[in-house]
């Protein structure tokens, strides 16, 4: 405090600013055996849920606090050796995600798990949060009981990505999706006072739709599973024919109906962008080779219980 630096003298911080975790950077520091987890200087844990043990050699991991539980989250390293015991075939597919749900080039469609009752009940919580007085004990139980369903609507939306990653995993060794900048569409629209957004309700509501329907998570979850993931430009694949090659903004009739102006070609406008995706994906493939046996990194994560 008495000789400052540049960004001036230390600041009081909340205890709940970041979540209670710690690394496990090495192997030195950890193994897994059936369902216990050795943690050095620890001891052994117990750890609970469906989720396999993969295929490969563990590295890192992480033990984080969530909503009063404890997961384990463990990273392995798997060769080309691991990924044909994972019973990968070297077929390839195109997917496009889209508000709510994934459609994939061999028609196949994954909608998201409806959770507007624990959206509501979470809604439920907060309104009892504003209402109590802030830092008391009756505020931090609404709190915990938030954060609670919080936890349990983040829980399902990354098992629906883990299940239908893991899907798309051992079916097809090539996943060719789009190269989209969450972050950048997921902007705001107010804009600012002097140049004042329009539509900028509508543009919240995409927004939440968005963030709900977590795209980057289900990247990243394929990326780790997908022996080679490639992403292309989304520029024009939910406005082409997949037939005749034709672009054009008015075969797209709604949301879910493509029909070309062209041929007359009519099928869902997802597959038919998945389609798309697949024929830009696998020609750039070519032209630049792929290497299905490259070593690539798995996750998995495991609630820790009481021995």
């Amino acid at each position: 405090f008495k000789n400052p630096g540049p960004d001036g003298p230390p600041r009081f911080k909340s205890v709940h600013r970041h979540p209670l975790s710690f690394p496990l950077a090495s192997r030195d520091t950890f193994k897994i055996q059936g369902s216990w987890l050795h943690i050095q200087k620890i001891g052994q844990v117990c750890l609970s849920g469906s989720n396999p043990y993969p295929n490969g050699v563990p590295v890192a991991g992480r033990v984080t606090e969530k909503g009063g539980k404890w997961f384990a989250r463990i990273q392995c390293k798997a060769g080309e050796a691991d990924l044909k015991e994972s019973g990968l075939i070297e077929d390839a597919v195109g997917i496009d995600r889209n508000v709510g749900q994934v459609a994939c080039s061999d028609g196949s469609m994954f909608h998201l798990p409806d959770m507007t009752r624990l959206e509501a009940k979470r809604r439920r919580h907060q309104r009892a949060m504003a209402r109590r007085q802030r830092g008391s004990k009756r505020y931090e139980k609404a709190k915990r009981r938030a954060a609670n369903v919080s936890r349990k609507i983040a829980n399902r939306r990354k098992d629906w990505s883990r299940q239908t990653t893991r899907r798309i995993a051992n079916k097809y060794g090539t996943a060719v999706l789009e190269d989209l900048k969450v972050n950048s569409m997921s902007k705001s629209a107010k804009g600012t006072a002097e140049t004042p957004g329009t539509n900028v309700s509508q543009k919240r509501g995409l927004n939440r739709s968005i963030a709900k329907s977590a795209w980057a998570v289900f990247d990243n979850m394929l990326a780790c599973k997908a022996s080679n993931p490639i992403k292309v430009n989304p520029a024009c694949t939910s406005q082409t024919c997949s037939v005749c090659g034709s672009v054009d903004s008015k075969s797209r009739k709604s949301q879910s109906v493509f029909k070309c102006v062209a041929c007359g070609h009519r099928a869902n406008a997802d597959i038919n962008a998945a389609l798309n995706i697949l024929a830009s994906g696998t020609g750039a493939s070519a032209r630049g080779g792929g290497d299905a046996g490259r070593p690539v990194k798995r996750e998995s994560v495991y609630e820790i219980r009481a021995a």
